[in-house]
C-alpha cells in the first residue's frame, strides 16, 4: 500500500502534464509536470475560495472618481472645522478687545450675549459637519466593502469591528460612523469655543 501512492501520485502528474496520455512517467521532464500540476491546481483554488470577487481595478472610473471625491470631501471637511474654531475662538478676543467702559452696562450685556451665541453657532456648524461626514464615511464603506479584502482593510486601518459594519445601512450603522472621530476630534474644538466665550463672559 505504501509503495502503490507514491506510484498512483506520479501517474496523476503525469496526466497533469499530458493529458493524451502519450507521455509516460518514466519520459515527463519534472519541471514541465510540476507546472501543468501547478496550473491545474491554481485554477482549482481560485474558483473555489474567490468566486466572482472584485478589485479596485473592477472599478469603472465614474466609480474611482467617486471614490477619490468622497476622500477629498472629507479632507475638506475636516479642515472647514479647523477653521470654523479659529474664527470662533477669535471673535471672542476681538469682543474682550473692545469692551466698553464698566459704566457702560448695557453694551456688555450684549458683548456677553454675542460671546456665548458665537460658541452656540459654531458649535451647531461643529456637529452639522459632523453629521455630513458621516454620511460620507457610509458611502465610503459601502465601496470598502464590496472592492477590498478583509486583510486589506486591516491593512489600511480598520479594526475588526469597524469592517464588520462596513455597510451596514441601519441607524446602527450610521451611528458608528457618526461617533468616529467625535470624542477625540469634534469634542475638542467643541470645548475650545466654550472655554473662549466662558472667558470673555466673565472677564466682561
Amino acid at each position: 500500500m505504501k509503495a502503490t501512492m507514491p506510484f498512483a501520485l506520479g501517474l496523476l502528474v503525469a496526466q497533469a502534464a499530458d493529458p493524451t496520455g502519450t507521455l509516460t512517467l518514466a519520459q515527463a521532464n519534472t519541471t514541465d509536470v510540476l507546472a501543468a500540476l501547478g496550473r491545474k491546481l491554481s485554477k482549482f483554488f481560485v474558483f473555489e475560495t474567490a468566486p466572482g470577487r472584485v478589485t479596485m481595478d473592477d472599478m469603472s472610473p465614474q466609480l474611482s472618481t467617486v471614490f477619490k471625491e468622497l476622500f477629498e470631501e472629507l479632507r475638506f471637511m475636516k479642515r472647514q472645522q479647523w477653521t470654523i474654531t479659529n474664527y470662533g475662538a477669535l471673535i471672542p478676543g476681538a469682543i474682550y478687545a473692545v469692551k466698553f467702559p464698566p459704566e457702560v452696562h448695557h453694551h456688555q450685556t450684549y458683548l456677553k450675549a454675542l460671546a456665548i451665541a458665537t460658541a452656540v453657532f459654531g458649535s451647531a456648524l461643529l456637529l452639522l459637519i459632523q453629521s455630513d461626514m458621516a454620511r460620507s464615511r457610509c458611502r465610503l464603506d459601502k465601496l470598502h466593502k464590496a472592492y477590498f479584502t478583509p486583510d486589506e482593510l486591516e491593512d489600511i486601518g480598520l479594526t475588526e469591528r469597524e469592517i464588520e459594519n462596513l455597510g451596514d445601512e441601519t441607524l446602527r450603522g450610521y451611528r458608528a460612523n457618526w461617533h468616529r472621530g467625535f470624542w477625540m476630534f469634534t469634542v475638542p474644538l467643541i470645548l475650545v469655543l466654550w472655554i473662549g466665550a466662558v472667558v470673555v463672559y466673565f472677564a466682561l
